[in-house]
């Protein structure tokens, strides 16, 4: 038997040790951990120094056997740079399988094991499962991180424990951190979340109106001109230090349209803007309720209007012997009455009345006393 084959994975029928003593059958042997053993033959269960079998049932007596190994083995592993080979077998043989590492700060490109195996068993040599790997230096990349951050120095890659600053850019906001490359090809510290700047509030006029209510760096906003107010909107986009532009619309009220009401109404004024009040009253002389109204965001007024009649004034005490004959009730504001006398009749007091308006009253007096018509009388 090879002096490095220990004859681990032996599977033949030699049943005679090295002395002629003829082995035990494993399950009459005394240690019932091998008692699953195949056999009176000789096997090597424990990692010896080559195989073995118990030569006695009643005692725990042992002795080595004398076996050649008949199988195929692989091709010696090369020596590769920075790899850790195994040192427990020089030799291979099938079924051995051997466990590839690297040295700290390389990588192991391929598969980490192989096992040798003689796939046919006609093959004068078994071969490896798998390629025998290689061991490449530990680089880290940058390459994925948002174009937010800032990377100081920057490069391709990066050997190991190189250390890198990673901040954020002009307008945006984070805690900036120094990492730096592991034997794992990752960072020791995760690149700095960059968030936007948030921007101070805008200074605007009471008239104009933002399209966003808390606008970080690089975001548009449209100003523009509130309800009832015209002007040309605008756009601005807030600095990466978070102040505006001194750019703002200019808005103006909006001109409200004529208020057209009737001869009986009175405006409080003419020339009216948006959200003014005009009051509307009745003139002297009328009679209703009086109204106030508002100017309307595109300038239009309401439809109400206030309704306006004449102040009445009393009727007439007596109205004989009038030529033409008048009526006694029915007169109101403005009405002006003539008065003439029959034939016969003269005419005492003025020859006409006008119906004037008093004052916070709802019924208007005449303007004189009513005159009479008297008749001639002969002494």
């Amino acid at each position: 038997m090879n002096g490095i084959d220990k004859g681990a994975h032996y599977k033949g029928k030699v049943n005679i040790t090295e002395k002629g003593e003829v082995c035990v059958s494993w399950s009459e042997g005394l240690d019932k951990n091998y008692r699953n053993l195949d056999g009176n033959f000789c096997r090597n269960p424990d990692n010896s120094r080559k195989t073995w079998c118990y030569v006695n049932k009643t005692e725990k007596v042992w002795t080595f056997c004398n076996v050649s190994y008949c199988g195929h083995f692989c091709p010696d592993l090369k020596a590769i740079e920075h790899m850790i080979h195994p040192t427990e077998l020089v030799i291979h043989k099938e079924d051995d399988i051997v466990h590839f590492k690297c040295d700290d700060g390389y990588i192991l490109n391929g598969n980490p094991t192989a096992k040798c195996h003689n796939s046919d068993g006609r093959q004068p040599m078994a071969q490896w499962s798998n390629k025998q790997p290689t061991c490449t230096a530990v680089t880290c990349s940058l390459h994925n991180l948002p174009s937010t951050v800032v990377i100081n120095p920057r490069k391709d890659h990066y050997d190991l424990s190189t250390s890198v600053n990673l901040s954020c850019t002009l307008g945006y906001t984070g805690t900036s951190v120094r990492s730096f490359c592991q034997a794992d090809n990752t960072w020791s510290l995760k690149a700095p979340d960059c968030s936007p700047v948030s921007c101070r509030s805008i200074n605007l006029d009471a008239h104009v109106k933002s399209s966003t209510k808390m606008p970080k760096y690089n975001d548009n906003v449209t100003l523009s001109c509130k309800e009832g107010y015209v002007g040309v909107s605008l756009s601005i986009k807030c600095y990466a230090n978070g102040s505006w532009p001194s750019d703002r619309p200019h808005c103006r009220p909006i001109t409200c349209s004529i208020l057209k009401v009737d001869d009986k109404v009175l405006k409080s004024k003419n020339i009216s803007k948006y959200n003014d009040n005009v009051t509307l009253s009745c003139k002297e002389g009328y009679n209703g309720a009086s109204m106030t109204l508002k100017c309307n965001s595109n300038g239009v007024w309401p439809s109400q209007r206030p309704i306006c009649t004449a102040v009445p004034c009393p009727p007439l005490n007596n109205t004989q012997h009038v030529d033409p004959p008048i009526n006694k009730s029915g007169y109101h504001y403005g009405d002006n009455i003539n008065f003439q006398c029959v034939e016969g009749y003269n005419l005492s007091g003025p020859p006409f009345i006008t119906c004037h308006s008093r004052r916070n009253h709802s019924i208007g007096q005449w303007s004189d006393q009513q005159p009479l018509c008297l008749g001639n009388y002969l002494f």
